[in-house]
């Protein structure tokens, strides 16, 4: 926490509530329904927010830490200039959200729900994302980096410039076209020719 921030006490979340300079630690705001949340220039650290409802929320220079989001609702969230850092987020749903220049590192994020999401400049450092669906979500130029992205639906997502080099792709869910522009690594190759239906076997008999 930077020492700008004023400490703010909050046991309850408000429609249309703005919130700048602040520094929410060590909060309890589960299953909590509000709209029109700004949040602005503001540090979350070990806040409880699982299972919220947040239709609506901008955050812009946002840092997130430490901090328990799994099963939270984010319909038509904006974010911007945010990091997720060591955090709870499985379950998560930013369908339809627009994100830029995010990035989120060693965050459990299994089944998150990003379909249709808009990325610009986003990064996954370290994260799991087992079973997450970013079917249809504006992924080009996004890193990840070492994450765990089995069996993943990438179904309909823009991928062009997407590294997904150092990433776990086992079971991934795309269609062949879906993986164009993609980077991948050469030990990935095998992986996605079986995407495309490619049987690959050892020749029997062969002579080396």
């Amino acid at each position: 926490m930077t020492g700008r921030f004023k400490r703010l006490t909050l046991t309850e979340l408000a429609d249309n509530a703005e919130f700048f300079q602040v520094a929410l630690e060590g909060l309890e705001l589960s299953h909590q329904c509000a709209s029109g949340l700004v949040i602005e220039e503001s540090a979350f650290k070990r806040v409880r927010l699982t299972g919220v409802r947040l239709r609506g929320a901008r955050l812009l220079d946002v840092l997130v830490e430490l901090c328990e989001l799994s099963g939270a609702e984010w319909d038509a969230a904006r974010w911007r200039r945010v990091a997720v850092r060591d955090s709870r987020l499985a379950g998560v749903q930013l369908a339809g959200a627009t994100l830029e220049d995010v990035s989120f590192t060693d965050c459990g994020l299994e089944s998150a729900y990003l379909a249709g999401a808009v990325t610009k400049n986003v990064r996954w450092e370290r994260c799991i994302l087992r079973e997450a669906v970013l079917a249809g979500a504006g992924l080009a130029g996004a890193v990840f980096d070492r994450c765990d992205l089995t069996d993943a639906d990438l179904q309909g997502a823009l991928l062009r410039g997407a590294d997904l080099r150092t990433s776990e792709i086992s079971g991934l869910r795309a269609r062949p076209e879906d993986l164009r522009g993609v980077v991948l690594a050469p030990h990935q190759a095998v992986q996605v020719v079986g995407l495309m239906g490619v049987v690959i076997r050892e020749i029997e008999g062969l002579i080396a």
